[in-house]
């Protein structure tokens, strides 16, 4: 593939460079000892997966770190446990703290001699809990 044929680049980032499971599980996990739940990995990532989509839906424009903290309190209802402001928070401000994918940065690096790169996500505003 000629890659100077193109000006621009468009990748989707969550899920595809960043491993969104492993960056929500590194708070899910905790939260769940803390608040005695015995469910493996799996399936808390199940319980919190059944209530994102719903949350996404209701909230189209909301910060994604917005997004993460009512999901993790709707997980939390679900199965009947409390979620605190502060694991809320925390859910949401571990963004930049999500692993990327093994060769992820190489492999986007590969493409920057031949075009801008654009990626998608809804990380939110400038500042405390989004982007710089």
């Amino acid at each position: 593939m000629d890659l100077t044929r193109y000006r621009a680049l468009s990748f989707d980032c969550y899920g595809t460079l960043i491993d969104w499971e492993a960056g929500i599980a590194a708070v899910l996990v905790p939260w769940a000892d803390e608040v005695g739940l015995d469910l493996d990995t799996e399936r808390l990532l199940a319980a919190y997966a059944g209530n994102e989509a719903a949350v996404e839906r209701d909230h189209p424009t909301a910060p994604y770190p917005e997004v993460l903290a009512t999901v993790l309190r709707r997980t939390g209802e679900t199965l009947g446990r409390p979620v605190g402001d502060a694991s809320a928070r925390r859910l949401g401000d571990s963004v930049p703290d999500w692993p990327a994918f093994p060769g992820s940065a190489e492999d986007v690096g590969a493409y920057k001699p031949a075009a801008d790169a654009a990626f998608a996500g809804r990380a939110g505003p400038p500042g405390p809990g989004g982007p710089a």
